[in-house]
Formats: structure tokens, sequence, C-alpha cells
């Protein structure tokens, strides 16, 4: 059986310093080294002594002991209890200087020296100093020190660096490492401060540097601190064992602590020395996109400064196309955290963000129930302009609810409170007997001040509503200073740093890498922060005052937070059943737009007693489905350090032995803590009945003092000789028994202390054993726990969600996926079973008066920092396709910059560049009749199954939703009352005060009896059943892999078109080179701003989808509105709640017959909107296209001048050329930087070439041509010499056209003859001639060629 130890008290240790006393709150298992630390964090620098701190540099100090000062290896031995006991001065003094290089010993001499001690100190190998044995016990004793200290010798700093672990191997480990107390990162640095600047070198400077060059300075290895650590525990019992023998202790108890200490030693936890790191998943991501971000600050820079690159209409166009591709670089990934009141939501937000308590944790004080969002404060990385620059470290911002939504919500309070003739009661409602007119008062008076409700007590309602909804301070704080904001809001700013200083970088780091420096300043501007916001957001004082919390609508809080720097943002949300509409829409937005929610309860009561199904019920994981978000959610276990290791080791055995050799591991470690406490318990016997020895003889002494007493004043008294004679002998014999008593007591005394001497040491260490083992068993009982845990929510969860998709057999069709299961085989819910009070603990983000860690002695068993990186994961997994698009969108702006900078011949002139604007109009318009038919095709497929398969689960849905309707309003008034904990059809029932309170305000509230009720999503619930897995089939499901289909289709035909225009440009002249540059980057940039779009379009029918799902429970509201009032304004008097009840039956009767039918066409009429507009969309990506390629290809034809036909100045292309030219090797450089981070994430686009797009000659071209024309039938044959036989006929004149082009020069000859027609051979549909020429019953043949 392991019972638990109760904790002691805690003890005042006085440190003298600078002439003033401190007092440093200790444990009885705190050493000096416990101490120091205590010191450096509760002590302003101040208070330390003079020169004990140099810039820059943490604080360092000694203590001096009864003026003897200690060495930190005596530090660490010397219990701070043992000193205040002894009474014994403490001192703060600053430490001594090294000593200079020509004063060290040589380092002969010091390893001589260690050869001779090594044989007094058994294997230590530390050079003493002697002293005299005269004053060697006296200095012990002052100093605290025991019989198994160090005896005759003070050790030097040599003693204090090094102890020899194995004479054999020759390693060493440096002390300062192996003592230090795991879990206490901290102390680490403080140590290591210390072992660079140690007092006294003595010179041993050499020695020393000669030993440390092969020893990590920070971090020991695991054998050598399990080494050390076995070491301690081995002094521990050695000393142990010699205080039993001096105690006559038998040799059986010897060997009962021999096998506890081989259990203990080989149980010790294989813990490392923490600074806790996080892998950064963004690592690779942020590099590239910080490159990208570089490349287009110089693209920019490049197109600004040079205005001869190119025309001013191309420059304007690349440089908004820069402009939105920054402004698109990673977006904010949103995670909710939603649990109830005290489950520690507040513990495990500051254990996230590395905070002692910038949200409150006291679940006895108020707090708003609005969204507290918490978001990375980037202002801090930013470089600073100006070097006076200044900006805020934390900043608030507090919104409150608009006057308007005050005074609804008012009216309705003040009603509550009020009887049945219109007048606020005579006396404030009780709890248990009103609770729901309770809670309406006393939101009332947390907001207008402590008892300002019984000042209206009997008055009026109207007139009470009239007065405070008048009231000046709240009329002034929810009115809003800002014309262009609704809402009044406060701002809060605490600390200023400049902008990307190393002050600012420091605060953005994590917290085991601050400085101490930063740390300092941190703690305190938080401090500052939480007061300040407290004014606004938690309740004041002890509640008397005015309160600000009930009138908030949204908090916004800013700070340099780590785990958010990867764009991470947290968001409290206390729920969305608020009776206050506002408050509750923008609690409803929030988690409509979750990319992540976090689910968190305790752990005791996460599986034990259905929180967690309460939290992730029927109608939760319905909207998880409808939303596709079930894939987003995770489960935060808390408080795992609250547990007692009997009742898990009872509970979870079969868990437990799943590892093997974990349970047998529990079971001797209970078995040693067990007799561990049999010999607490002994010697606290012991000690118990010394005590009461000693009270007995104290009694015995008084009760003899007291009879000596009335002895004398009766021999006083007395006038009869005799009887004063016998008195004065009992006088006599009495004061030789008090002497006797009083030598009892002194006998008592003195055995106590002698037993404390020897024994206090021996209990504090078995008690400080008996703690450890404890710690240790509860954190393995932690984790099996945390397994248990795990496992049962991962089922309940998966299995909730398969029982949405369970359906009967007779609505079943195997045939239609539709109907699948859509979880994934391996599908699972991410658990963190969590200990944020032990994490800040461990972390000494907590201050040390917290006390230590109860469980944890490493902070990687509580999981934060798991859970940190889970939070960073998602929002790398979530901006890894933005952060991709970002890079590649700026590779292919490079791409076009490059291309006009090679390009020598930007404008070319004449009829070519309208021809090769002809060739581009037809690609693309064949692409757009191209796509047209993908449009098509993703609307009939989603009609098709909305026909078959939505609208049919709509109507069946909306039937069944009018059918249970009225039973479910009935149940509303059931005397079978539903409680927080249970809720049936059957039972269901409300008290008339509660039902009541529920139709005022319009059938939402949270009752606090009863918890949140909401009767407008009960009548929803039906119908939301049945069509919840078709919706989610068709309108996320469905729509996802059809619009992926259209994506894939849409990106093979980009990829055409481009082949299309290419062969059409080779023919018309353009040069190979040119083109395939041209063609690979208008390929790669149309590919680019099409997945964007298609992207756009996921997101878009992703939002339209939820906010449909969401349109159901609206329309029954306003539906059931009449109904509602019609129930409250009923007669009253006597018999109220039936006519109310009858009033709610009457009038739903009425509304529900077309109720569902109305809101099922609603859904019905926004689905086909939806649909509609992702078809135009589709279709819309013929003109995304177009536009990429056209920015690529318009070199070609674009020209800013009027004439089409006119050449460009050869001055100006001259400029033009070496302007470009000039810029070629700073655009290299650009190429290979924005390469580099295309190399980190892995992108690579082939290029198309160009010898394999299949392009035709000019032969070929007029070959096929005439092909398709002979099939046709309208082909000419001018060389048949069949004619000849022919009859002579009238003839048709043929007008022929001969175009050529040689050098830019055209030479046409033209014969005109009346009835003819032209024929244009070379399909140049943008020749102006043609519209010129004659056409009178002849045929013109046109022949044009081009020189290639």
């Amino acid at each position: 059986m392991v019972s638990p130890i109760k904790p002691t008290t805690t003890r005042d240790l006085i440190l003298h310093s600078n002439g003033e006393q401190n007092y440093i709150e200790v444990l009885p298992h705190h050493t000096l080294s416990d101490v120091r630390l205590l010191v450096l964090e509760e002590l302003d620098t101040e208070q330390l002594p003079p020169s004990c701190s140099k810039e820059g540099e943490d604080p360092d100090f000694a203590f001096r002991v009864d003026n003897i000062r200690i060495s930190e290896k005596q530090e660490k031995k010397k219990l701070a209890v043992n000193l205040i006991e002894k009474g014994v001065r403490v001192e703060l003094v600053p430490k001594r200087a090294p000593v200079a290089n020509n004063n060290k010993r040589a380092l002969d001499d010091v390893e001589e020296e260690c050869e001779n001690k090594r044989a007094k100190t058994d294997g230590f190998v530390t050079p003493f100093e002697k002293r005299s044995e005269e004053n060697a016990d006296t200095a012990d004793e002052s100093m605290g020190m025991t019989e198994g200290d160090t005896v005759g010798m003070v050790p030097t700093d040599l003693d204090d660096k090094f102890v020899k672990k194995n004479d054999e191997e020759g390693e060493y480990l440096s002390s300062s490492e192996s003592t230090v107390p795991l879990e206490d990162t901290e102390s680490t640095e403080v140590v290591g401060k210390d072992a660079e600047n140690n007092e006294d070198a003595g010179g041993i400077g050499e020695f020393i540097g000669v030993i440390t060059d092969h020893l990590s300075p920070n971090r020991p290895r695991s054998e050598d601190k399990d080494a050390a650590n076995e070491k301690v525990d081995v002094d521990a019992n050695a000393e142990s064992d010699k205080s039993e023998k001096n105690g006559n202790v038998n040799d059986s108890n010897t060997k009962d602590r021999d096998a506890e200490r081989q259990i203990t030693e080989s149980h010790d936890m294989d813990e490392e020395l923490e600074v806790v790191t996080e892998q950064n998943p963004h690592k690779e991501a942020d590099e590239a996109k910080e490159k990208s971000k570089q490349v287009l600050s110089e693209l920019k820079k490049i197109l600004q400064e040079n205005p001869n690159f190119c025309t001013d209409t191309r420059r304007i166009e690349l440089l908004e196309d820069i402009n939105e591709t920054e402004s698109n670089v990673t977006p904010r990934t949103v995670f909710g955290v939603l649990g109830n009141t005290g489950v520690g939501k507040s513990s495990l937000l500051n254990a996230l963000l590395e905070e002692a308590s910038v949200l409150p944790t006291s679940g006895s004080r108020g707090c708003t129930a609005a969204v507290v969002e918490l978001v990375y404060n980037s202002e801090l990385v930013n470089e600073s302009t100006h070097p006076d620059e200044k900006v805020p470290v934390y900043k608030g911002e507090v919104e409150f609810i608009t006057l308007e939504d005050w005074r609804k919500e008012l009216k309705v309070l003040v009603e509550e409170c009020s009887t049945q003739d219109k007048t606020v009661y005579a006396r404030p409602p009780q709890p248990d007997a009103m609770p729901d007119a309770a809670a309406a008062w006393q939101k009332i008076e947390q907001v207008y001040g402590n008892k300002s409700m019984e000042r209206f007590c009997e008055m009026e309602t109207e007139r009470v509503f009239h007065i405070l909804a008048n009231d000046m301070q709240v009329k002034k704080l929810l009115t809003s200073t800002e014309p262009e904001k609704e809402n009044n809001s406060i701002y809060v700013n605490i600390g200023e740093v400049t902008p990307g200083s190393v002050e600012a970088k420091d605060l953005l780091k994590p917290f085991s890498k601050m400085n101490r420096k930063a740390k300092t300043a941190k703690k305190k501007w938080a401090t500052e922060f939480r007061a300040e916001i407290n004014n606004y957001v938690y309740r004041k004082g002890n509640g008397d005052s005015r309160q600000t919390w009930p009138l908030i609508h949204k908090v916004e809080l800013r700070g340099p937070w780590h785990v958010l720097s990867t764009g991470a943002c947290l968001v409290d949300l206390p729920g969305i059943r608020d009776s206050n509409a506002a408050r509750a829409k923008v609690a409803e937005r929030y988690l409509q737009n979750c990319n992540q929610i976090a689910i968190v309860a305790s752990i005791k009561r996460a599986v034990d007693d259905g929180t967690a199904k309460e939290l992730m019920g029927e109608q939760f994981k319905r909207r998880l489905l409808m939303d596709g978000n079930y894939g987003n959610v995770f489960f935060i276990c808390t408080q795992t350090d609250d547990l007692e290791a009997t009742e898990t080791m009872r509970d979870h055995q079969d868990i437990a032995e799943e590892v093997a050799g974990r349970w047998e591991k529990m079971c001797e470690l209970a078995d040693v803590i067990a007799q561990l406490e049999s010999k607490i318990n002994s010697k606290q016997q012991e000690k118990e009945d010394l005590d009461a020895q000693l009270e007995d003889a104290k009694l015995e002494l008084k009760e003899t003092l007291n009879d000596l007493n009335e002895a004398q004043k009766e021999a006083e008294d007395c006038d009869d000789e005799e009887e004063r004679e016998e008195t004065l002998t009992l006088v006599t014999s009495l004061k030789t028994l008090v002497l006797s008593k009083e030598a009892a007591v002194d006998q008592a005394n003195e055995e106590l202390a002698i037993w404390k001497d020897k024994n206090s040491s021996i209990l504090d260490q078995n008690q400080a054993q008996c703690d450890s083992l404890q710690k240790k068993l509860k954190s393995i009982c932690a984790e099996v726990r945390n397994e248990y845990s795990k496992r049962c929510l991962q089922e309940d969860f998966k299995s909730g969600l398969k029982e949405l998709y369970r359906k009967d057999d007779d609505d079943m069709d195997d045939s239609d996926e539709t109907n699948k299961n859509a979880l994934p085989d391996d599908f699972g819910l991410d658990v963190f079973c969590i200990s944020a009070n032990d994490y800040l603990k461990l972390m000494s983000i907590k201050p040390r008066r917290d006390g230590p860690p109860s469980t944890f002695s490493s902070a990687h068993n509580t999981q934060i920092p798991q859970l940190r990186s889970h939070v960073h994961k998602c929002t790398a997994s979530f901006s890894q396709s933005s952060v991709k698009a970002f890079v590649e969108n700026t590779k292919d702006l490079l791409d076009r910059v490059k291309l006009i900078a090679g390009d020598i011949e930007d404008v070319p002139t004449g009829r070519s560049g309208l021809r090769m604007k002809s060739v581009f109009q037809t690609a693309m318009s064949n692409l757009s009749a191209s796509i047209e038919p993908i449009s098509l095709n993703f609307k009939k497929e989603l009609d098709k199954k909305i026909d078959q398969n939505l609208a049919a689960s709509l109507k069946t849905g909306a039937l069944k939703g009018g059918q249970e309707a009225m039973s479910t309003v009935h149940s509303w008034g059931s005397k079978s009352r539903r409680t927080k904990d249970e809720r049936r059809p059957d039972k269901n029932g409300l008290y008339w005060s509660t039902y009541n309170a529920v139709a005022r305000r319009d059938g939402v509230y949270t009752s606090p009896s009863v918890g949140p009720i909401d009767f407008n999503q009960e009548l929803c619930d039906p119908m939301e059943k049945e069509f919840s897995t078709e919706w989610q089939a068709v309108l996320d499901a469905l729509i996802r892999r059809l619009l992926n289909d259209a994506e894939k289709k849409v990106l093979e035909l980009c990829t055409t078109a481009c082949q299309s225009l290419a062969n059409g440009l080779r023919q018309l002249g353009v040069d190979s080179g040119r083109l395939a540059s041209m063609l690979n980057t208008a390929n790669r940039s149309a590919l680019s701003a099409l997945k964007s779009a298609f992207h756009r379009m996921q997101v878009l029918a992703v939002d339209s989808q939820r906010e449909l799902s969401r349109e159901l429970l609206p329309s029954v509201k306003d539906k059931m509105k009449t109904t509602y009032e019609a129930c409250v304004g009923v007669e009253r008097g006597s018999g109220r709640f039936d006519r109310m009840k009858g009033a709610m039956s009457t009038r739903s009767q009425m509304v529900v017959r077309g109720m569902f039918d109305d809101a099922s066409a609603l859904l019905l009429n926004g689905i086909k909107s939806m649909i509609d507009r992702l078809k135009r969309l589709i279709l819309a990506t013929s003109e995304v296209i177009s536009k990429s390629i056209d920015s690529v290809f318009s070199i070609l034809w674009d020209n800013n001048k009027t004439d089409k036909t006119a050449a460009m100045d050869p001055e100006l292309m001259k400029i033009m050329r070496d302007c470009r030219n000039a810029l070629l090797p700073d655009l290299n450089e650009l190429v290979d930087k924005q390469q580099s981070a295309c190399k980190l994430l892995g992108i690579e686009r082939e290029d198309i070439e160009l010898d394999v797009l299949g392009v035709e000659t000019f032969e070929q071209s007029l070959g096929r041509k005439l092909e398709e024309a002979k099939q046709k039938g309208a082909v000419f044959d001018f060389c048949n010499d069949e004619d000849d036989d022919q009859p002579t006929q009238e003839k048709n004149y043929v007008r022929v056209k001969s175009e050529k082009s040689h050098t830019g020069h055209h030479r046409a000859n033209n014969s005109i003859v009346q009835n003819t027609d032209v024929i244009d051979l070379c399909d140049s549909d943008d020749d102006e001639e043609n519209q010129k020429l004659p056409v009178s019953g002849g045929t013109a043949v046109k022949e044009e060629s081009c020189m290639i």
C-alpha cells in the first residue's frame, strides 16, 4: 500500500547582505545550492553584495556561514533547515577573483599533490588545504555539517570542479553537472557560470583547462550522469548506515537497507539534464520564404530604379504582380480551444506560451465569457528604420459589445428579476430556490456594482430598466470613440523595445534559451500586462466594485510567444450557447473558421464521468462531420500530475503490464516506499513518545508546583501549630519532589535533544528519499494512466463518428459511393496528456515559492513540449502549400523579368506583331471552348448527386423534423426534469423559472442548474441527423474530388494551349531559343496561377457549405420567435406555467408545419447558387491562363505607340538594350538565390522541350491545310489538263495576292480583276487589306510566305 507523505512546512532562512536581512522561504530538502537559485530569482541585483554582477552576466556570489566561506560542493551538502535550527549567521559575499596566471602552481605540483591526497580521500582527486584539527570540528558544526561530511580538510576549487568517477577508466565529470537537480535547467546555467569564474584558482588553471578540453561543458553523458546519481545515493545511504549503526540498529535492518538501496539504484530514471528544444518543422519553409522575400524586394527595386528596362505599362503590371505576391505569403493557423471551467485550460495556455500567469488560473475569479485570441507580436521581428523607434512587447485590445446589444440583454435580465406584477423582487432571489433569477440579479450587480439592485426592490420593471440603460458610465464604456468602429475598444501596451534589436530577439526565443536579463524583463512586463488586462477582462478586487468583464465582446492579446511564431493563433472559446447573441455569433464564427480544434478536459474527468463524451457529443461530432473538420480535432487531458499511485496501480494493472518489466518496477518501488514509510513512521512514533514523555514530565512538574503553592499558602494561613508543622513538612517534601520533577523534565528534554541529534538527519534523508521514490512511482503511474485515457478517447471518438454513418439496411446502397464511411482506416485522434503546473515549475517559469513539481522530473514527460511541437507541425502543414505557391510565384515573376532582360526585340512592329497576337487570341479562344465542357460536367455531376442523395435526405429530414417537433416541444414542460449530467427524450423537462428564462431569450440560455439549453437546436437535431452524412459526402468529399479532377484537366489543357501557341508562333518566324524560354516561363506562370485559382475554389466551397450548414438553426430560431413571444406574454397569475406550455404547444403546432420544408428549400437554393458560382469560376480559369500567358508572350506584339506599323526608335532601342545588359548579372544572382529557395522545398518543374512539341514547318502546315480543304471540297485545281476538254464557259477571274516578308520589308503584287474572289492560302486573318479587296464573282488567291 502506498500512502502519500504529507508535505512539511516551509521555514524562513535569514540571509545577511549589504547590511540588510532578506528572508527566503525554504523547504526541508533545500540545500544552499537551492537557496542560491531562490536568491537569484527573488532578490534584486541591488539586494546582492556589490561586485556580484557584471554588465551582461548573471549575478554571482558565495555563502559565508559564521564567517567561514564555503565552496559550491559544500553548498550542495548543507541543508538550510539545519542552519536555521543551529541559529548560524548566513551571509552573501562576493566571489573571490581568480588568481593571476603568474601565481599559478605548476601542473606537475598539482598532480603530485593529487596523488598524495588520494589516499586520504578514498579516490577523490581533490588537493586539500590543511587546517588545524582542533578547529575542524568547531567549523564543521558551525556550518551545519554532519559527521559524514569532510573531516579536517577544506576543499579547494578543484574539489568543486571534478570528482573522480572511475580510477581505472580515468574518466571525470563535473561535480556541478553530477549534482545539479535534473529538472532544474536554470540551475545548470548558474553552475556553469560558477565553473567558469571559480574562486581561489590556486594555480590549477592549466590542469582544469586540460581536463575540460575532453568534457562537454554544458551537458553530461548519460552514463556519467547515472554514475553521479548513483554516487549521491550511495553517499546518502552510507551516511544513513553510519547513523543507524551509532543508534544500535541490528544487522537485519542493515540488510533491508542494502536491499532498498539496490532497488533504488536499479530504478533511477534515465532523465537528461534538459534545455527543452523543439524541432522546427518550418525551418526549410522559413528559409525559402525569406529568400523569396529578398528576391521580390530586389526585383521591385530594379523595376523602380530602371525606367528604361521596359515599357511603363509592363513595369506597372510587374510591380502590381509583385505586390500581390508579397501580400499572400503565409496564412495564420487558428487553433480553437474548447473546455469547461476548472479543467486547467488557462494553465494549459500559460504553459504553451511559457508564461507564469498571463491568463488567470484561479477558478474562484469570474472571467469573461468572450473569445480571447492569443497572437504572436510580429512587430518585434521587423527591423527598425529609426534608432529611436520603440514597439510594445505586450499588446492587448479589449473590445466591448455595443450599447444596443447590452440594452437588449439588460431588458431580459431585469424582467428575469421581476415578479409577475412587473416589479422587481422585494429581496435578492436565492440561488437554490430561483437559480435563474439569482444569476440575472448577480450579472446586473457585476456591471453596476454590488447591491445596486437592492435599491430598486419593488420598483416597476420598466423604470428600473430605463435607469440602468441610461447609466452614464456604462454608456461611455460601450460607445465607440473611433468613428469607423462600431464597438468601443481599450488598448493596453506594456514594455518597450527596439524592433529587430538583440533585446527583442532574445524575448522571442523559447524560455529555456533566453538569457537571464530577458527572462527577468519578460516576467516583469508579463506581470504588469496581466494587472492591466485584469482591470477589464477579469474580476477586479473582491467583486464589490463595477466589473467590465460581462460586457466584453472580444479580446486580442499579443506577446513574444515563441509557440505562435510560426503563424499559429490560439483562441480560447468559451462556448456558443451565450445568451448574448453578438458574443455567441463571434464564438460561432471562430469555431466555423478554426483550422484545428483542441478539446480540453481534466484527465480525471475525461474518461471516468463522461466529460469527454459531453464535449465531443453527437451534435459536436455531427458538426465536425458536416464541416469536413473531423480530422482536425485533437484532445488535451490536463492535470496529469494530480493522481494517487495506489488508485492507478489498482485500476490499470493490465495497461502497466503491456510494457515488459513496468509493472514489476512499480511494485518494487511501492514496496520500497512502504518500507521507508514504516521506518519514517517508526521514527516519528519514537519522537512522539519522547514528546509525550516531555509533556507528561512538564505536566507533572506543573501539578507538583501547584500543590507546592497551595501547601505554602495553607501553611501561611494555618493557625494551629501542629497542622502548620505538618504542612511545612509537606512543603519540604513537595519541594524535593519539584526538584525531581524538574530533573525529569531536564532528562526528557535531554533525551529528546539526543534523539534529534541522532535521528533528525536520518528522518530528513528518509523523507527526501521517500519523496523522490514517490515521485518516480507517480511518474510511471501517470504514464500508465495517460496510455489508458488516450486509448479510450480515441476509441470513443472514432466509434462515435462511425455511428453517424450507420444507417438502416433499407437505406443503404452498396453501389453508391457517397454512402460509404468517409473515415480512413488509419484515422486516429491525437491525444496529449499534459501537466502544465509541473512544466512551468521544471522550467523555472513559476516562482520556487510555489513548491517543487509534484510528479514529473522531466519537462518532456509533461508532454507540453510535444504539444508545442504539434502546434508547429500543424502550422507547417497548413502553410506548406501557401509557402510553396509563394516561392513558385516569385520564381515565375523572376523568370518573366529575366526573359525581358534577355530579349532585345521587346516590341515587334508591323503586321507580324498583329499576326502573333491573332495566333494568341485563337489559342485562348480554343482553350476557353475546351474548358467549358469541364465546368458543365462539374455541375452535372453535382446536380445528379444532389438530386439522388442530398435532396432526398433533406426531404426525409424535414419530414422527421416535423414529426418529432411536437414531442420535443411537449418534453420541455415535462415533470421528468433534465439535469446537467443527463438529458434524454423522456427526461427533458424544465422547472418554470428555467422554462421562462429560455423563452425570454428566444430559446437559448445557459442555466446555473441545468447547463446550456437550446430549444432551437433540439428541434433541428432530427433533421440534421438525417442529412448530415449525405451533406458531408456530397458538399465536402464529392466537391473536393470533382474540383481536383477539374484542376488536373485544366492543367493539361493549359500546357496544350501553350504548346499550340508556340506552334503558331514558330510558324510566324519566332526564334526557337527565344520561344523555348517564353514557353516554359508562360507555362509555369499559368500553372501556378491555376493552382492558386483552384485552391481559392476549394476554400470557397468549404466556407460556403459551412455557412449553409448553419442556416438551418437561424431559420428555425426565426420561425419560433413568435412562439416564444406568445409564451412569455401569457396572462400572469396562478396557473401561468400551464398557460405558457399551452401557448408554446399551440403556436409551435402552427409553425412547424412548413418550417422544415422552408428550411430545406432554403438550403437547396443556397447549394445550387454555390455550385453555379463554382462552375463560373472553373470557366473563368481560361481568363486566368490567358492573363498569365499574355504577360509573357505579349512582348511579341505589345507597343505603347498608337501607330502599330511604326518601328521603334533605334536610339530608344539601344538605351533599352544597354539597360537590360547591365542588369543581367544582378538578375542572374537573384535567379541563383531563388533556385536555392526552390531546392529547399523540393520544387522541381520540368522544362517543356521545344523540339518535342511537334511544331509544323511552313510546308507541312500548307500541306495539312490543303488536305483539309480537299476533304471539304474547297479546292480549285488550276493545273488539271482535263479542263481543256471541257466546254468553254464564262470564266471567273482570279485575283492573286502575293505577300512576302524579307527582313522586315513587305512587297505585294496585286492583280485586281472584277468579279474575283480572294483565296488566302496562309490564313493570315489579321491582314487589314482583305477588307479593302473588291469581290465580284471571281476568285482571288492570296499567297503569303514568311522567312523563318
